[in-house]
């Protein structure tokens, strides 16, 4: 009797090229999402997987339903910070957007770029913070060193976008920024 040795492969896509079982695990809330993923990365579940042939990973998919602790553990375990996926977004441009305040800390304390521009409008992180008026993620990006003078596409900058938003916390953090550096 011939005996073979079946192995999952962890890293199969679903039929839509969509989502691997870790990056299901990642988004989940339930109580048992923490012992699940730490069995497929255990088992050797590719924590980049799906980074090169579709542009986006499990850290991405962390960040955006904001399992802040499956984004932690993900990136202790060696996720890579500054992969991007489609028009150039990166995890930390996804928190700034989403004003995931929590999440951007994670991303800035790990390592993540903040100045990467993303999609034809060359947006940064703080761009993004800024215009949708997430102070808390913004103030996270400032106090990570991003550049308040970073222009996109058209020329504006952080503060622009703030003002176009007709976000006062946003202008009043950006602008006491600035005077901070000023006095430097």
């Amino acid at each position: 009797m011939l005996h073979r040795k079946m192995r999952a492969n962890l890293d199969v896509f679903d039929k839509h090229n969509l989502a691997t079982p870790l990056f299901c695990a990642v988004v989940s809330a339930s109580p048992g999402h923490v012992q699940c993923v730490e069995a497929l990365l255990n088992a050797g579940a590719n924590i980049d997987a799906g980074l090169h042939e579709f542009g986006v990973s499990a850290l991405h998919c962390a960040v955006r339903a904001n399992t802040v602790d499956q984004v932690k553990r993900l990136l202790e375990r060696g996720a890579i910070p500054n992969n991007v996926q489609l028009f150039s977004e990166t995890p930390l441009h996804t928190a700034a957007a989403m004003g995931y305040e929590e999440c951007t800390k994670l991303l800035v304390s790990h390592g993540a770029c903040l100045e990467v521009l993303m999609g034809p409008m060359k947006m940064t992180a703080l761009h993004l913070a800024a215009q949708d008026g997430n102070v808390d993620s913004l103030q996270v990006l400032v106090l990570g060193g991003a550049s308040l003078d970073a222009r996109n596409a058209r020329g504006q900058s952080a503060l622009h976008l703030a003002a176009l938003a007709q976000s006062p916390e946003t202008v009043e953090v950006l602008l006491k920024s600035r005077k901070a550096i000023l006095y430097i």
